[in-house]
């Protein structure tokens, strides 16, 4: 090896070392070289920027415009994938498509835009499940549809058409009216119940457990078939009760019935705090009414609308809610102080309460936020199905959206939505919040009935 290669070889590797370093040092220092083609020389050297990433849950593949971004592994020979949570770096400025996948659960994808010399965060990224919808209790083919409602146990749901109990983790259901058919008068009777906190089911005045027909309380004996519209108020261990045009209630520990009021229409009533709230039609109107029947006189009233059809709906915070079915409006007053007024949102199909913050609803085709404290709308999602029913959990922060054909989450934290179920027909949505599932009445091809779907 002569002298002059062996000085070339010397200037070659200083050359090398003091690019490498220069390279390196640009790279450590988040900037990166922009060989796109057709070069651009005033953006040949960029100062990169980063995107952080999380999922709920972790571990889902992390796609960069459509690239599997590779993740650095001790050994080389062995594949690995970058998988949340990550960090990729040295990411030239623009916008990029962001798609996250795990197995089992449907794919996100978003754009975002990275900054040069900054972060871009978005950790917040819920994954919902790709599951399949499992019957658990085959319909009859003569019903066109099925109202469902579950316990709050969420052991059990009533089939309000069939008038059944279904057990959800055994074999096994209850046929409520086939056990009492010489006491109860179906042709009488408003033809629905209420779950109560102690996963009894009230029915005609008649608290039914799930499983044992010897557990059953029954006070319809103490009453006869007249009585319907029965109501439990807790507080006061009061069953309340309508016959004709008189408002009455049962004492449940003294098995003793009281009229609290006689000669009255009522359209619908509430029982809360030793008052009852009333819905009382009059001329050209309707009149909401608190009576108190501890001290035995109305304290006070306001007028609604005439021409409306009137339903209490949940009672939350203080708030009474009343639902006109006939006009699809919802009326919003504070139980202490109705006569400050009501708010009245039109066009509603569906609502849950956010807390105490306002309400989420649906209209055909959209959902709509009104924040009760500031008395305005914001408009949430424009969607291509024409809505039906709006479930909501707060503790994971997920809507659910329904229509008679398709299920779609709306996350609240990201506003994305995924859909999770599609079927020939879709109707009673309901939701056990804790274990994040599903029950719904549909026909998933020829076979009808409730069908069950995880959601997360």
């Amino acid at each position: 090896m002569n002298k002059k290669f062996r000085d070339s070889l010397f200037f070659f590797f200083v050359f090398v070392f003091i690019f490498g370093t220069i390279f390196l040092s640009l790279y450590a220092s988040g900037y990166k070289f922009n060989l796109s083609w057709p070069l651009e020389f005033n953006r040949l050297l960029i100062k990169t920027g980063m995107i952080a990433l999380n999922s709920d849950p972790k571990g889902a593949i992390i796609y960069l415009d459509g690239k599997v971004q590779p993740s650095v592994a001790w050994r080389p020979w062995q594949k690995k994938y970058l998988s949340t949570p990550a960090k990729i770096k040295n990411v030239i400025p623009g916008e990029y498509e962001i798609m996250v996948e795990r197995p089992g659960y449907w794919p996100f994808k978003t754009t975002l835009r990275v900054n040069s010399g900054l972060t871009t965060f978005y950790e917040n990224i819920s994954l919902f499940k790709s599951d399949n919808p499992t019957i658990k209790a085959i319909s009859d083919e003569s019903l066109s549809e099925e109202t469902i409602d579950l316990s709050p146990n969420g052991h059990y749901l009533y089939l309000n058409e069939s008038t059944k109990i279904i057990n959800l983790n055994k074999e096994g259901e209850r046929n409520i009216l086939a056990d009492y058919e010489n006491l109860i008068s179906t042709s009488s009777l408003r033809l629905d119940g209420s779950w109560q906190k102690n996963n009894e089911f009230l029915f005609a005045g008649i608290f039914f457990s799930p499983n044992n027909l010897n557990d059953d309380k029954n006070f319809l004996s103490l009453i006869g078939s007249e009585a319907d519209d029965w109501k439990f108020e807790e507080n006061s261990n009061r069953l309340f009760y309508k016959t004709k045009n008189s408002l009455s209630y049962i004492d449940l520990n003294q098995k003793q019935a009281t009229i609290v009021l006689g000669d009255l229409l009522i359209t619908d009533y509430l029982p809360k705090n030793k008052s009852l709230f009333l819905i009382i039609p009059a001329e050209q109107q309707n009149l909401l009414q608190e009576y108190s029947y501890e001290q035995g006189a109305f304290i006070q009233e306001i007028s609604l609308p005439g021409d409306g059809d009137y339903l209490f709906g949940e009672e939350k915070n203080n708030y009474l809610s009343i639902y006109d079915k006939k006009n699809k409006s919802l009326y919003l007053l504070e139980r202490d102080y109705l006569n400050r007024g009501f708010k009245k949102i039109e066009g509603v199909k569906a609502w849950q309460w956010n807390n105490d913050e306002g309400i989420f609803f649906i209209s055909d085709w959209e959902l709509q936020y009104f924040n009760l404290k500031e008395g305005h709308f914001d408009l949430l999602a424009r969607l291509g199905i024409n809505l039906e029913d709006l479930l909501i959990n707060e503790k994971n922060k997920y809507l659910l959206l329904s229509s008679k054909q398709e299920v779609v989450v709306y996350d609240l934290k990201t506003a994305y939505m995924t859909t999770i179920i599609q079927a020939e027909k879709i109707s009673s949505p309901v939701l056990d919040k804790n274990n994040d599932l599903l029950y719904f009445w549909g026909q998933i091809e020829d076979q009808q009935g409730v069908y069950r779907i995880s959601v997360k």
